[in-house]
């Protein structure tokens, strides 16, 4: 009978290749995770966010107003939420906590400016609501939308419109809820 070769000779790893293989595996584990915090550390919570589409959200604003809903759509600094099946646009610079978003799948992709979902309530002809940063409210159709402001159809103003600039919305508030989705 032929004995058969044990440890190195038959190709066994001996103890110390094993104790170097699970340090170097203990290694690249941790240089791994180290890379996915650096990763996670330069990702904006607006990315965050727009990974949390078709989720539950809490955002709560400035002053302390909660708005819970589902994210329809997150733009370049805007966020747009179904609550109760009205839609309601919060400019994220009013935002300072949030609550509720997915984990998982971040993106990185351009964002429309806000404009985007005032031109769509335009075309459907919505009211819209828009809560400023004064306290108080306006409301009309959206006529025009410009880079920076939007113009409602007002009555009694000027020419009948009322220019509001986004810096100062706190949150808008859509009276239909149709996504382009």
């Amino acid at each position: 009978m032929t004995s058969q070769p044990s440890g190195p000779e038959r190709g066994d790893p001996s103890d110390a290749e094993l104790v170097a293989g699970e340090s170097e595996r203990r290694d690249d584990d941790a240089e791994v995770a180290e890379r996915v915090q650096v990763e996670l550390a330069a990702t904006p919570w607006l990315e965050v966010l727009a990974g949390s589409v078709g989720g539950t959200v809490e955002l709560v604003i400035s002053d302390g107003v909660r708005h819970r809903g589902i994210v329809a759509e997150v733009g370049d600094g805007w966020c747009l939420l179904e609550v109760g099946g009205r839609s309601v646009l919060l400019p994220l610079g009013q935002v300072v906590a949030l609550s509720g978003l997915r984990g998982q799948a971040l993106r990185a992709c351009a964002r429309p400016g806000m404009g985007s979902v005032l031109r769509r309530w335009g075309r459907m002809r919505c009211v819209v609501t828009a809560h400023l940063v004064d306290g108080s409210t306006r409301s009309g159709p959206v006529v025009d939308v410009l880079v920076d402001a939007f113009a409602l159809a007002a009555a009694g103003g000027p020419g009948g419109l009322l220019i509001v600039p986004h810096s100062g919305v706190r949150w808008l508030v859509g009276d239909l809820f149709t996504p382009d989705h």
